[in-house]
């Protein structure tokens, strides 16, 4: 497996020497007073400092906490924080020194493959956790190891295969050097495939931090004439594309559609007008209107005076799946543990979602960015299915990885 990693990115040289790190440890007290802990579950909670998206960590963390607040509980946890290239070796120390049942860790899940050999030694459960960047394959599996996603490469896969269906067989992918290195750029190349339609270009943009190569992917989608654009972004890239798009007129001449967090919510005030009418899919909106999921922004809101976002609902997913284990297999560690976290049928603010060995299936909705009250904000327009089982796994199978092992968004 080749892995290509960022300027603080952990190469396997570095892991091999094993340095010894410290970790920013703070067992971070939730605002719920004297309530007992609900069960006696040790866990360890390791999250990644994050430049690319600063509220990373405190979103998830926050999220956690507002569900066992919600439910009038306290988990019995430690919090953790390390750099990005750092998580495998805080992983290591954290299953190396301290007493845990389970390490809940917002890691890639290439990354995970690395602490196989210590969680069995230790009989400890991993819980991977991450919006759903990479493919999670038969060969990574592992009874101590259960993955769970907001599903973003899926929801990538369902958005291009719309858009063939929507606007046209010919479609333009363009994403930045940072997207490539994940797997929801060649989820959206299978779903335009699997539609009947054709990939005629992609470029990568922002290879060069001197050179963003925006200008010239401009005049490349104006030269080929597509159907439609997928985009794939993040953080202050995103903001640069969605722009240059607009800017350039092409977006009132071909469709732009994007992957979820090329249009976060967060980044939408920063883009204003440029990202009006973009179309993308995932499994969650915060404006979704069934009783959890409002329910969960208020309460998150109450909770931390911010708005929720998708971070913060994995956190709180999460703290749902960990209740759920917990209750099911009281006193348990191990496989008996990972097999409980398995069987998790939650009633997410997204609606229903199953947790599983590979990360889950749900359904995800199609969204359009519309001025609401004055604002830009996400719109449900649409509902997709989860993809076939079966079609998806054969493709992914065959699919050759290559990418980051440091978390997505970090």
């Amino acid at each position: 497996m080749r892995a290509r990693l960022g300027s603080k990115g952990l190469t396997r040289r570095d892991f091999l020497k094993g340095a010894g790190l410290g970790l920013a440890a703070n067992s971070i007290a939730p605002a719920l007073g004297s309530i007992a802990f609900v069960h006696n579950l040790r866990t360890a909670v390791l999250v990644p400092n994050s430049t690319r998206y600063p509220q990373l960590g405190e979103n998830f963390t926050d999220g956690l906490k507002t569900y066992f607040s919600q439910a009038g509980q306290r988990l019995n946890a430690s919090f953790h924080r390390a750099s990005p290239g750092a998580m495998i070796t805080s992983a290591l120390k954290i299953l190396t020194e301290q007493s845990i049942d389970v390490l809940v860790a917002y890691m890639n899940p290439l990354a995970a493959l690395w602490l196989h050999p210590m969680l069995e030694e230790r009989q400890i459960t991993l819980l991977v956790v991450d919006p759903g960047s990479q493919f999670v394959v038969e060969s990574d599996q592992n009874p101590f190891v259960r993955y769970h996603s907001l599903n973003l490469w899926q929801s990538n896969w369902a958005m291009a295969s719309h858009a063939v269906t929507r606007f046209g067989q010919r479609a333009f992918l363009a994403a930045s050097q940072y997207e490539s290195g994940f797997s929801g750029l060649y989820a959206a190349q299978v779903g335009v495939e699997m539609a009947g339609g054709s990939v005629i270009d992609t470029t990568i943009t922002h290879v060069q931090v001197e050179h963003d190569r925006l200008d010239q992917t401009i005049s490349a989608i104006r030269s080929a004439r597509p159907d439609f654009v997928f985009a794939a972004y993040s953080g202050a890239q995103a903001v640069e594309f969605v722009t240059a798009y607009h800017a350039s007129g092409l977006s009132g001449e071909i469709p732009l559609v994007t992957s979820a967090y090329t249009v976060d919510d967060g980044l939408l005030s920063q883009m204003g007008s440029a990202a009006l009418g973009i179309q993308s899919a995932f499994s969650w909106a915060g404006t979704q209107p069934h009783q959890k999921n409002l329910d969960f922004v208020t309460a998150y809101h109450a909770q931390t005076a911010r708005s929720a976002d998708s971070l913060a609902l994995l956190g709180y997913e999460t703290a749902q799946i960990i209740d759920h284990a917990a209750r099911l297999a009281p006193d348990q560690r191990g496989v008996v543990l990972a097999q409980a976290i398995s069987t998790a049928q939650l009633d997410s603010p997204r609606g229903a979602v199953r947790s599983s060995s590979d990360a889950g299936r749900t359904s995800v909705v199609l969204r359009e960015v519309q001025q609401v009250n004055g604002c830009a904000q996400h719109v449900i327009t649409g509902l997709f299915d989860p993809l076939p089982e079966q079609e998806v796994q054969a493709r992914v199978a065959t699919n050759n990885r290559t990418g980051w092992l440091n978390a997505y968004l970090s």
